[in-house]
Order: C-alpha cells, then structure tokens, then sequence
C-alpha cells in the first residue's frame, strides 16, 4: 500500500489515475472513491484516525496531480487562463446523491461515470448530455468486438483440446 498520507505530508506529488486494463475500469471518480476507502482502511482504521488524507488531496491527486505525474501541469489539471479547457461536468441528479450538503463530498465520493454529462477537451465538446459526439461510438467498437470474438474462438479452441 503506497504511503500517500505521508508522501503528501513530505511535499511529494502524488497522482491519481485509471488503467482499465489493470483496473477493469475507466471511471476516475471510482478510482478516487476506492483509494479513499483504501487509504482510510489501511492508514487510518487501524490506529483510529478518522480522516487519513482530505477530500480535497484526493480531487487534486485526480486533477493537477495527474497532470504532473504526466509533465503537463503547465497546460492541463486546474482551471486557469493559459491552461487546455478540459472540464468534465457531472450532475448528481440521482436519488442516491441526494441531497447534497457539500459538493467536494460529493464529487469524491459520491459522483461515478454515470453522472458524467459533458465533457470539454480542449475547449470542444466532446461528450454533450451523455452522448459521444466526436467519434462514432459504433466504429470505435468495432475492432474491438471483432479482436474479442477472435480472442474467444481462440479460448474456446484451446478448452477444447
């Protein structure tokens, strides 16, 4: 378990991000509410400390602190003049977000890919009320539903020996 408590004590950056191929997710807002349940259970738990890291370290580990694992923070990771508009816009419109007392609460541990509406990169609409607008979303999948069945009559070939 990475000592992120004490990273973020000492000055040391730490960011935050998604692999789906590792993770078997792309949601950045369940990355941040699993190590929050992570660094709380393993750090905190134990000895009775009740909040191991802020709400607001895990939103910035998300944000800025991604955009510097990654060398970018000059351009990417807060909202600034002279920085790429990427903005992601969530709504927590669902029953089980209500009601909302605190929007940093709700952003870290509340808000999943679901209640994503928009999303702006590089100042263009990518994704408008929760529909992909850059790419068609039928040619995206395509090769990979045809490299998946390739992949499962391979399977099924070698089961069968």
């Amino acid at each position: 378990m990475p000592k992120v408590p004490e990273m973020l004590r000492r000055g040391i950056r730490v960011g935050l991000g998604t692999d789906g191929a590792a993770s078997g997710s792309i949601d950045l807002f369940e990355a941040i509410r699993v190590s929050w349940v992570a660094l709380q259970s393993h750090h905190g738990t134990p000895w009775h400390i009740r909040n191991v890291t802020t709400l607001e370290d895990l939103l910035r580990m998300a944000t800025l602190g991604g955009a510097e694992a990654l060398g970018m923070e000059d351009q990417v990771g807060s909202i600034e003049p002279g920085k790429k508009a990427d903005i992601v816009l969530a709504s927590p419109k669902h029953l089980d977000m209500q009601p909302v007392y605190d929007p940093v609460f709700t952003a870290a541990r509340g808000i999943t890919g679901r209640d994503v509406d928009s999303v702006i990169v590089d100042g263009k609409v990518v994704v408008e009320r929760g529909t992909l607008g850059v790419v068609r979303l039928d040619r995206l999948l395509e090769p990979i539903d045809r490299q998946a069945g390739d992949v499962a009559a391979v399977v099924a070939a070698h089961l069968r020996q």
